[in-house]
């Protein structure tokens, strides 16, 4: 308060606020009021995701509310959730926010139930989890474990219904 505008006490002294870029260590030292990451920034730079200097953005230049990097998070400032959320990886994208699990992620695991197949699910890429699909397993069942459908059968058991195992191939039913 000692000290005229455009100026801040340090060590007993004032001395001319600092330009963007410049170290600092509070607000009142730098022109425009705002110290970012420990450097004076061209503007508060809020928000997840976004920084001011180099260090923390991975690129750029000190002083300039940018983006941080994509797969950076320096500020663990996006929880990784899990994948079956679609939802954050941990990181951020790039672009200014958390980064979301791809569409070449899955979300839920193939599954076959009786004769079903449902085929396994992937993320959207905007933190949704696709509707899956179904097919049939055709003349045969899904296999014991639940995650395919039978491609060969050893018993008529590994076969659908009006179906019956014949040289570890499931055929039609002979008619009457």
């Amino acid at each position: 308060s000692g000290c005229t505008t455009g100026s801040f006490c340090q060590g007993g002294s004032c001395v001319a606020k600092l330009g963007n870029g410049s170290t600092c260590t509070g607000d009142n030292q730098c022109g425009n009021g705002s110290c970012v990451d420990s450097v004076c920034c061209n503007n508060p730079c809020t928000g997840a995701c976004m920084a001011c200097s180099v260090l923390k953005k991975g690129s750029g230049l000190d002083g300039v509310c940018e983006p941080i990097g994509a797969a950076l998070d320096p500020d663990n400032e996006c929880a990784a959730e899990a994948a079956s959320t679609c939802g954050r990886t941990g990181s951020c994208d790039g672009a200014g926010a958390c980064a979301l699990y791809t569409s070449t992620t899955q979300c839920v695991a193939a599954s076959c139930s009786g004769s079903t197949l449902t085929a396994a699910r992937t993320c959207n890429g905007s933190g949704t989890c696709s509707a899956g699909s179904t097919s049939g397993c055709g003349r045969y069942v899904c296999n014991g474990t639940g995650t395919a459908c039978l491609t060969s059968c050893g018993t008529d058991s590994d076969c659908a219904s009006g179906s019956f195992c014949q040289g570890g191939s499931c055929v039609a039913k002979l008619g009457d």
